[in-house]
């Protein structure tokens, strides 16, 4: 919302279609290099490439032909966004799920999630039973839809072609270890990936974060986000 309001009428409107589309990949990639900080609990990002963020849209609106005062202004917009302070939904709060042969949707508190019946069956297989799983399933997609960011997105969500995970397991010989997956992706299973975001990943068998790991042996498939950040992270 604060992207449709702040930039993206300066980047051409409200036409729809590849332009759109367009406006909102650059808002992925500053939000990537800005990790979502501190709206997710991605880590802290690294200030060189926040700042290599922040000049990249400066410089599309003022290509776009926002004077430089006010573009430094509405970026400042942006970063005040991700510091608004998310609150708690109080009462009674129930998640009720539609089926069609198309997609599964699950509404809670006026917000809406959607998958394919084949990803909310393997969400059902991965899920711990812990905790509902209707409940778990909605907050977890809702944390990835921000991901997201636009309708054309979810690139976060991309792994290598299961027939290539199932030749490195069967050259390992063993279980193979995922250092970024999700619920959704995961082509390890249960207590064999990691994911960005433990507490709402953990009942759907995720081993937390890669950056909080240890490994003394084993083999692990390295995939990450293709973010210079995260990957230059993942190389120290």
């Amino acid at each position: 919302e604060a992207y449709d309001t702040l930039v993206s009428p300066v980047l051409g409107g409200t036409s729809t279609g590849r332009a759109d589309q367009k406006r909102k990949r650059h808002l992925e990639a500053w939000l990537w290099a800005h990790q979502f900080s501190p709206l997710l609990p991605l880590g802290e990002p690294a200030p060189e490439a926040a700042a290599a963020a922040d000049g990249a849209l400066l410089r599309k609106l003022e290509n776009a032909g926002l004077e430089l005062k006010r573009a430094k202004g509405r970026v400042g917009q942006l970063r005040e966004f991700l510091h608004t302070q998310a609150v708690p939904v109080k009462g009674d709060i129930r998640v009720t799920v539609a089926h069609s042969n198309e997609q599964v949707v699950l509404t809670c508190g006026g917000r809406t999630v959607e998958l394919l019946p084949a990803y909310f069956e393997k969400l059902r297989r991965l899920h711990s039973g812990k905790t509902n799983f209707e409940a778990a399933a909605f907050l977890m997609l809702a944390r990835y839809r921000i991901l997201q960011v636009h309708d054309k997105g979810g690139g976060n969500q991309g792994s290598v072609p299961e027939s290539v995970f199932l030749a490195v397991k069967r050259w390992a010989g063993q279980d193979v270890i995922e250092a970024f997956a999700s619920p959704l992706n995961t082509l390890a299973g249960s207590g064999l990936y990691h994911s960005a975001f433990p507490d709402v990943d953990v009942p759907f068998g995720s081993r937390g974060s890669f950056f909080g790991a240890s490994f003394i042996e084993g083999v692990v498939e390295i995939n990450p986000p293709f973010d210079e950040d995260v990957v230059r992270r993942v190389s120290r």
